[in-house]
Formats: C-alpha cells, sequence, structure tokens
C-alpha cells in the first residue's frame, strides 16, 4: 500500500484501516488537457472493475470487451490498417464470449475460449475491408 499526499489531486477512495484510514488510495489529478489516475493500493477485482468502468466513463473510452469472464485477459496490437485483440484464458474452465460481429476470428472459435486457450480476432479499420 501506498497512501497519497493530495496536492492539486482528487481523492477516489481512501483508505479504511486503522494505520492508513482517511489517506487517500487512488487520486485523479486533472493536468492540461489529461488526467492522471493513480492506484496506490491493490483493489480487489470488483474494486478495480468498478474503478475502471468509471475511469472509461468519465474520459469518454468505449470499451466494448469491458464484459469478460474472470481470468480472461486481452492485449491489443494494432497497424494503419487492422487491429488485433489477443484474448488469453488464464484459467481451466472454459470460457463463454460475447463478442461485437466487428470482429472476425483468426484462431479459435468466435465465442468459446478452450481453458488455457488463446484466440485471436481481427479487426479491420474503417474504410480498409
Amino acid at each position: 500500500m501506498n497512501p497519497c499526499t493530495l496536492k492539486d489531486a482528487e481523492a477516489l477512495l481512501h483508505y479504511d484501516s486503522e494505520f492508513y484510514a482517511r489517506k487517500a488510495a487512488v487520486t485523479k489529478h486533472s493536468y492540461g488537457k489529461g488526467k492522471v489516475y493513480y492506484i496506490g493500493t491493490e483493489p480487489d477485482s470488483e474494486t478495480m472493475k468498478c474503478l475502471m468502468g468509471r475511469i472509461l466513463e468519465e474520459t469518454g473510452i468505449h470499451d466494448e470487451f469491458k464484459d469478460l469472464p474472470d481470468g480472461v485477459e486481452i492485449a491489443f496490437r494494432e497497424s494503419k490498417d487492422e487491429k488485433f485483440a489477443f484474448v488469453l484464458n488464464h484459467d481451466r474452465q472454459v470460457k463463454e464470449l460475447e463478442l461485437p460481429n466487428t470482429w472476425e476470428c483468426l484462431l479459435g472459435e468466435k465465442n468459446k475460449l478452450d481453458s488455457y486457450g488463446v484466440n485471436i480476432y481481427c479487426q479491420f479499420q474503417q474504410g480498409n475491408e
């Protein structure tokens, strides 16, 4: 844990334990046209999901993969013509996926991710299909 001392930042979450009680655990600082978020703790997955949802909403970022099952990770790579999504299952259970139709499955099954499996999806940029 790393409690924050606020200068020009806004506290979004506070610690509730005795030692760090009421000290900032998560902060937001606006700078120029941007915002910086600092997470000085290790939130549980539900708190992190809620926090990331709030940040995405505040920044106007649309996350079409926000409802991935627990244990599933996604990483993106893109060029000027296409965007790739690498979806990894870190769990022994098969996962069902609900992905937008704009993504074409290159490896694996479109809506199913095998135990410890990897699926690869591609999305062509507008006008380049």
